[in-house]
């Protein structure tokens, strides 16, 4: 986990952020929000997720939101690759494309149920973080973050607030942790 020199990309547009920590420490931050130019947390939805493209050497953002086709995403625009999909070989374009819709919306449906998921996970972790119960809360938290890493590219803000919870309880833990109650 990373923290960073004051200016969390969350809360505060690039250019202003880029400005401060040229300022106070004399360098241009190349971070992944900077560099893709991220958005604030209030400006993300949960109707926008960037799916990993499936091409292990790739692994890039493929955009989908709900107004958007499922044939807009199966072709990855930065590898080309056909997610999921590789080498369908048909000759006839249509049924190509009715078997390229067909597969991808198993895939979409698959990595949506990933996502709803860890997002029950996510929401059962800050419960116990709200009762006090932060070593079990940080477990989901990390079960979460790894579950949305593996099919969400991001940012995504659920994503985010897995980062949140985790942080929030080890700063509950402060400099001290709580010794077992098991002896030695």
């Amino acid at each position: 986990m990373e923290d960073n020199y004051g200016p969390f990309f969350t809360r505060t547009i690039k250019e202003k952020r880029q400005k401060v920590l040229k300022d106070r420490y004399f360098f241009l931050c190349m971070c992944p929000p900077c560099v893709e130019n991220w958005p604030l947390y209030n400006q993300m939805t949960d109707l926008d997720l960037r799916f990993r493209c499936s091409e292990p050497n790739c692994g890039k953002p493929l955009m989908f939101n709900k107004k958007m086709s499922i044939l807009d995403i199966a072709l990855c625009p930065h590898c080309n690759t056909v997610n999921d999909m590789a080498n369908v070989g048909f000759q006839d374009f249509q049924i190509t494309i009715f078997i390229l819709a067909v597969n991808y919306s198993l895939l979409l449906f698959q990595n949506l149920q990933h996502v709803n998921d860890a997002k029950s996970a996510l929401d059962l972790a800050n419960s116990l973080a709200g009762r006090g119960q932060y070593d079990n809360a940080i477990d989901l938290f990390q079960k979460s973050l790894l579950q949305f890493e593996n099919v969400l590219h991001p940012p995504h803000k659920y994503y985010l607030e897995c980062q949140e919870g985790i942080r929030k309880c080890f700063w509950m833990f402060g400099n001290v942790r709580p010794l077992s109650t098991t002896a030695i």
